[in-house]
């Protein structure tokens, strides 16, 4: 009998042949039998070097280890995005597009206007700043962009500065937190949060729904959420939130379900109530407008007539367990 051992793996292996792994590595971490051996070399035999451990002085040492392992994952976790946010911060400097306005104010003539970018000169003329604008049409659109580009700055300034903090409060917080249990990763995941203004209405039957209440909730959802197979509802003429149904690969969709995509397309819409036509297409045939957040260019589509006080409608949201009130 003897053993072979590695960082994160022991082998033990007995006169019959079989040998026993024991395995504390992340993803393929147990204890297990075969007549393999994974690991190289002589088998040793002395265990002189080795403190016989109770289980419980094991477990203490056990657990000191994943706590400190635990502690250095969350430091550089934390690090990182204090380094991200300290770069975002050395990049837009509004005392940088203050001056730049100020500049661009005071030499208008010497201003010059590429395809999407302006060159400033600097007031001795020794050398030019370009500066990255493809709205502005002219100088004092310029000026003016550049000023209130200063002003959002500072004001990202402000945030970025209490994020650091808060980040500084967690550093020096994780020497005394508690780490969390070593099997904490087979507990079942906390449901990730959805972004702000992007709701989800789940039905009895497992389906889901997913809609943006504004422009930048309806572009993300739209755009960022969903996948190509996905289907996309939005009231026809109008102002409304963008409805997406998430599809699996070759899922049909019921004339019911769509009759509820549309309903939730049409309630949450400029035309609550009312009895008004709904646009169908897939994720696939839609363009976003650039510029434009919320709107997008469709390919292809189909329109479904949705009248909220109908029958029809009425059935298919029961189907699902689902009420549309003034309330929601």
């Amino acid at each position: 009998m003897g053993f072979r051992r590695a960082p994160g793996l022991w082998e033990l292996v007995f006169s019959n042949g079989s040998i026993l792994h024991i395995s504390f590595r992340r993803k393929a971490r147990g204890v297990w039998w075969s007549q393999e051996s994974r690991l190289g070399g002589d088998l040793e035999e002395d265990l002189s070097e080795f403190e016989p451990l109770s289980w419980d002085q094991l477990e203490e040492l056990r657990m000191a280890s994943w706590a400190q392992a635990w502690r250095t994952k969350e430091r550089r976790r934390i690090e990182r995005q204090r380094d991200k946010i300290q770069r975002a911060m050395d990049k837009d400097d509004p005392e940088t597009f203050r001056q730049y306005g100020q500049r661009a104010n005071a030499l208008r003539h010497l201003v010059r206007r590429n395809q999407t970018t302006w060159t400033i000169p600097s007031y001795d003329g020794a050398h030019l700043d370009t500066v990255e604008d493809a709205q502005s049409t002219h100088v004092s659109e310029l000026v003016d962009r550049l000023f209130h580009r200063a002003q959002r700055a500072e004001r990202r300034r402000v945030q970025s500065v209490k994020r650091l903090e808060d980040l500084d409060q967690q550093l020096e917080a994780i020497e005394r937190a508690t780490a969390p249990s070593f099997w904490s990763e087979h507990d079942p995941k906390k449901e990730k949060l959805l972004p702000k203004g992007v709701q989800r209405i789940d039905l009895i039957d497992g389906s889901w729904f997913l809609l943006g209440r504004h422009a930048e909730a309806n572009h993300r959802v739209t755009f960022k959420m969903a996948r190509g197979r996905d289907l996309w509802f939005h009231l026809r003429d109008g102002a409304g939130s963008h409805v997406i149904l998430p599809l699996n690969r070759g899922q049909n969709v019921s004339d019911e379900l769509m009759t509820v995509g549309a309903a939730l397309a049409l309630h949450y819409s400029s035309l609550r109530g009312e009895r008004a036509e709904v646009r169908v297409a897939y994720r696939r045939d839609l363009d976003p407008v650039p510029g434009h957040l919320g709107r997008v260019l469709v390919r292809q589509e189909r329109t479904i007539l949705v009248d909220p006080r109908s029958e029809r409608t009425r059935q298919a949201l029961d189907v699902f367990g689902l009420s549309l009130t003034s309330s929601n």
